[in-house]
């Protein structure tokens, strides 16, 4: 998929990378491959096909909360609507503010008329809507959602005819906890920003270049990095990401890519990264994960169908993203409207699990870690160190698939009869991969393959010659979890 990649900083001359093919492969002979995928969950009393509109969770009132509207039977105006998610049924809250002041139709065109933010230090929910019609450029509108309905708190980002065109006027809104700051952005009013810093709103000039490339463009879509502590920014167009310094708008160098194209990103805490589902080269979805300037592609099978201006939120309390809605369209003007629901559940975190104990040898007992704190992210290095062993001499690192079972043996297995007491195999062995050794420390890394919830196993066994007859002992074993 064009212009994603993967992408790490680790660099080390003493390590060793495993192929992530064998891994790969070695994952689909043992049928370990994750659960993880989109699931349909489009019932029969949901909301009327839409676009252009914008979703959040909303903490106080523990729901994903959805506002947009929709073509109103008959072809005359929108009618704009407020729902909520639960995980299993939605519901109508109520109406919302109409877009475009109900002339000119989101609905006809690929772009966000709204955008919802929460403000983390006070659990306010904001909506911003884009009052433009088809012959007068019209502010961004802010309300405020109290449970029940909308209240108007802040309004401005009025494009300029030489800042922006109606066709492209899109809207994006993301917090950044850590600044405590809520920013919105305009793609027709991109030299300035909307902020609310959890008293007021303020506009806010922004040193940004107007040329191509700069952060204007349509489907823009905005969400909080936690791993970076920035909100980042997609202007839409396919070519590049922004990050907020707090103060203004920063391209960022992507690691082997500029950009990941259009779609949705929302952010991940619990995974310290933003997930994303996006249409790389404007042909094909694509869920990944972004941290920083590294885009990693997700292994999942297919989810929701080619479409713009929809709409993603992450429920933090049920671990999953909600996606719903969009349009396909020709020539700007949508031939379908959606009114799916989908929700993405990305399975368990990464993480290294030590397993057993090892077997005494000549420098006491090898124990197999994750270094610094180092996890098995999808798409990054993930590297392990274990000690206590001969100052010199081989180690090798067993990659398997199982704890259990290797070749119909049972496991652990005893490696008594083979002349060393005390010590036990842990794990199948689908590979071996040396591990260097340096004064009694041997370190070691594998590329992490997109496939998540996927186990594989570690130990590690050094050459010892005068520990016990097999001239081998064995580490503790190693559960590893491919996650985000």
């Amino acid at each position: 998929m064009q212009g994603l990649s993967y992408g790490s900083t680790l660099s080390s001359s003493a390590r060793v990378v495993a192929s992530v093919r064998v891994l790969a492969l070695a994952l689909v002979s043992a049928a370990s491959l994750s659960a993880q995928a989109w699931v349909d969950r489009t019932g029969p009393n949901g909301p009327p096909p839409r676009a252009g509109h914008a979703m959040c969770y909303d903490p106080v009132r523990g729901y994903v909360l959805m506002v947009g509207q929709y073509p109103a039977p008959g072809g005359s105006g929108t009618v704009a609507e407020t729902w909520s998610w639960n995980g299993a049924a939605w519901t109508l809250r109520g109406g919302a503010p109409q877009a475009n002041a109900g002339s000119f139709q989101p609905a006809s065109r690929e772009a966000n008329a709204y955008a919802l933010a929460v403000h983390a230090a006070t659990s306010e929910v904001f909506l911003a809507v884009d009052t433009s019609t088809t012959n007068t450029f019209g502010p961004a509108v802010v309300y405020r959602w109290d449970g029940s309905a909308w209240t108007q708190v802040a309004s401005g980002l009025t494009p300029q005819p030489s800042t922006g065109g109606l066709a492209a006027t899109t809207l994006g809104m993301a917090c950044d906890p850590g600044r405590n700051q809520t920013v919105l952005y305009s793609d027709a009013a991109f030299d300035r920003v909307m902020v609310y810093d959890g008293t007021a709103w303020s506009t806010r000039a922004v040193t940004s270049p107007v040329a191509y490339g700069s952060p204007n463009g349509d489907d823009v879509a905005m969400a909080y990095d936690p791993s970076a502590a920035k909100i980042v920014l997609n202007n839409g167009n396919g070519m590049w990401l922004w990050q907020w310094n707090g103060f203004g708008w920063n391209q960022l160098s992507m690691v082997g890519s500029q950009g990941i194209g259009q779609g949705r990103l929302s952010s991940d805490a619990r995974r310290n990264r933003v997930v994303g589902w996006v249409l790389g080269g404007l042909v094909s979805p694509q869920t990944v994960a972004l941290a920083g300037a590294t885009v990693t592609p997700l292994a999942l099978p297919a989810g929701p169908s080619v479409r713009y201006a929809s709409a993603m939120a992450y429920d933090p309390v049920r671990d999953v993203h909600v996606f719903f809605g969009g349009g396909a369209y020709i020539g700007g003007n949508a031939t379908t409207l959606f009114g799916d629901t989908w929700e993405l559940d990305l399975g368990p975190l990464a993480s290294f699990t030590p397993q057993g104990t090892g077997c005494v040898g000549s420098r006491g007992v090898p124990q197999l870690a994750a270094l610094g704190g180092s996890l098995p992210r999808a798409g990054q290095l993930f590297v392990t160190r274990t000690t206590n062993l001969p100052l010199g001499g081989p180690v090798f690192q067993l990659l398997g698939v199982s704890d259990a079972d290797y070749g119909g043996t049972p496991l652990p297995l005893d490696l008594t009869l083979l002349g060393a007491p005390g010590c036990w195999l842990r794990t199948s062995i689908e590979t071996v991969q040396p591990a260097q050794n340096i004064l009694g420390a041997a370190t070691w890394s594998i590329a992490i393959p997109p496939v998540l919830g996927a186990t594989f196993h570690l130990q590690t066994l050094p050459f010892d010659p005068t520990a016990n007859g097999l001239g081998l002992t064995a580490s503790n074993g190693g559960r590893v979890v491919i996650g985000l």
